[in-house]
């Protein structure tokens, strides 16, 4: 998925933003941002945002003196979440359709994303998590059942943390639902944004009920032909996967995985796409 206009604006307010986070000398910031107009400039016409963002995110990074920029909020909405683990789970349990409800749930979750030109509130946040009941999963829905129903393998791919409570909370109940079934989550191999890593996994008990890979990379997304090869089997391996979020799949659609897609339009790009409003959900297949 080739970047567009909206994307090349999003990426310079968000390097913008991100850089302006810690350094406030007027000239340094000027000299920054002429090197991202740069680096946006001479980047291939083909490529998606994610790895973009991903070589800028370093320069920031490098500059602050920070191996995670995002650790005090990726500790903030992982703990706010699992504050909520109990309700939600019961909220899951007394659903008519507990695996149409615990996705529901998952796909609220993508709308924390440190990433997100439009910022992360708390309040937004649970005005989603209110309204999550409302989601309308689709056609799409009914092909992941009857996938699940044969399928041996299922690999999640994750996206963000504090959503990644939601996707754990997601896999417990698929793995209830379907006991015969393995399943494996993908994070990223290092800190970039609020992207999720080992570490966050393991903070949220996600690595205690599922095995979790990290893919080997700190980019946003995920480029399959680049990630680690344990991880590149495990994807061209798995019978279903499940991908949360913009960044995995500006970097994976068009692929020919059996890949069903969950995310929120959070960008002009995605609504434009997809034909929906901001923050509206999109449930769907690979092509």
């Amino acid at each position: 998925m080739k970047m567009t206009t909206e994307c090349i604006y999003c990426i310079f307010n968000q390097m913008d933003r991100n850089y302006g986070n810690f350094q406030k000398d007027a000239d340094k910031r000027m000299a920054f941002m002429r090197g991202v107009c740069k680096t946006i400039a001479e980047s291939d016409a083909e490529s998606s945002a994610p790895p973009i963002v991903a070589e800028l995110m370093s320069l920031v990074a490098k500059e602050a003196g920070s191996k995670d920029l995002y650790e005090k909020e990726k500790y903030i909405y992982n703990k706010a979440i699992l504050d909520m683990e109990d309700d939600i789970i019961a909220h899951i349990t007394n659903a008519p359709d507990k695996l149409y409800r615990a996705l529901q749930y998952a796909m609220t979750g993508n709308y924390i994303d440190f990433g997100n030109s439009s910022g992360v509130s708390k309040e937004k946040l649970h005005e989603l998590i209110e309204a999550a009941v409302d989601i309308d999963l689709g056609e799409a829905y009914d092909e992941l059942k009857e996938d699940l129903k044969k399928a041996e393998t299922l690999l999640f791919v994750h996206d963000n943390s504090g959503e990644i409570v939601f996707d754990k909370i997601c896999i417990a109940f698929i793995k209830e639902l379907y006991p015969k079934l393995k399943i494996t989550s993908i994070v990223r191999g290092f800190p970039v944004l609020n992207d999720v890593t080992i570490a966050d996994a393991k903070e949220v008990g996600l690595s205690d009920i599922v095995p979790v890979v990290d893919n080997g990379m700190a980019i946003p997304g995920t480029i399959i032909d680049e990630i680690s090869q344990e991880a590149k089997e495990l994807f061209y391996d798995a019978d279903i996967l499940i991908s949360k979020g913009m960044g995995n799949y500006e970097t994976m659609e068009g692929c020919g995985l059996n890949i069903y897609y969950m995310l929120l339009c959070k960008c002009e790009r995605f609504m434009r796409e997809f034909g929906k409003p901001r923050y509206s959900s999109v449930f769907c297949r690979e092509k």
